[in-house]
């Protein structure tokens, strides 16, 4: 599938994962989040762009900071 896009897909995808990374190793949780979100929305559910290690170190480090999002989040109500 790779094969079949365009090369700056597959490049915007691995920068934006590789940015999102370096942003969470450096203690940046809201830019790694940013990053990472469109990293994962850039590669689509095939992964484009990604290695299979990045797949899975994306889709955990995601889920740990939207966690992290939502128990933070303000609560509308009284």
């Amino acid at each position: 599938v790779a094969d079949q896009l365009p090369a700056d897909v597959v490049t915007h995808a691995a920068w934006h994962y590789l940015r999102g990374m370096t942003a969470y190793r450096l203690g940046d949780r809201r830019d790694a989040r940013h990053y990472l979100a469109l990293a994962h929305v850039i590669a689509g559910d095939d992964g484009v762009g990604l290695q299979p290690e990045w797949r899975r170190t994306l889709a955990i480090t995601l889920t740990e900071l939207s966690n992290e999002a939502a128990a933070v989040a303000p609560v509308d109500g009284p």
